[in-house]
Order: C-alpha cells, then structure tokens, then sequence
C-alpha cells in the first residue's frame, strides 16, 4: 500500500513509489547532511526519476556541496546520456569546482561543447546562457 493507502499492484509501481519516497525523503533532508552514499543511491533513482534527482543535484550544487552533486549529475548522464540540462548542470558544478581545483575548469570544457550542439541541434541556440560561451575560450 502506498501513503495514502491504495493498493501497489506490481514489482514495477513499487519501485516507482519507493523511488518517490526516496526523492521526497532527500528534499526534506538538509543539503549538507547529504553525503557521498546518498549520492549513489540517488544516481540509482536518477534512472527512473531523472528531473527530479537532476533538481536536487542543482540544488547542492548552488549551495555549494559540489561532490554529492558532480555524482549524482554523472549518474544522470550515464543512464540518459541524450538528458541536455545535464550537461549544463555537471559543466556548472566542474566550473565551480575549478575555483579551488583549476583541472576541473578543463574537464567542464568539453560538457559545455557537447550542451551547444545539442542546443544547436534541438534549435535551442538562443536558450544558451552567455556564460557558456565565454567558459570554452
């Protein structure tokens, strides 16, 4: 049964709603007691529910928690590789990362590339923030 009592009918809807319950967990949990297992664990549900990890990722992500976020971003990109704000997100959190670790701005470099051509191919171009542009100089 779910939390408002109906019946959950197979192996499939169950893993669903565990999965929301997960999210829902996470979201009301404070940002920095997230840590590098509950990262994983979302990656996980990220196949499933990938908006929503995607959302909380951002969200450690501008508060600052950098790692739980660049995994949780990689996972999302492994298992949906075509998802294009994924590879805004993960550049933005290498970018960041790259203030106390000048390698990662490197490694954000490519992602960027890679977000303009999908951009480009959807004829999204004039929805690319400008920032992008000047970070692949």
């Amino acid at each position: 049964m779910d939390s408002e009592g109906n019946l959950i009918d197979n192996v499939h809807t169950k893993k669903l709603f565990d999965s929301y319950l997960s999210i829902k967990h996470y979201t009301n949990k404070k940002l920095s007691d997230i840590n590098f297992a509950d990262a994983a664990y979302l990656t996980h549900i990220g196949r499933e529910k990938p908006e929503e990890v995607n959302n909380l990722g951002y969200s450690l992500y501008k508060a600052g928690f950098y790692h739980p976020a660049g995994v949780i971003f990689q996972g999302i990109l492994n298992a949906h590789p075509t998802r294009v704000v994924v590879y805004l997100n993960l550049a933005d959190n290498l970018w960041a990362e790259g203030d106390k670790e000048p390698a990662r701005k490197n490694l954000a470099k490519p992602l960027y590339k890679k977000y303009i051509s999908m951009m480009s191919g959807k004829n999204k171009k004039d929805k690319i923030p400008a920032y992008v542009y000047e970070r692949i100089k």
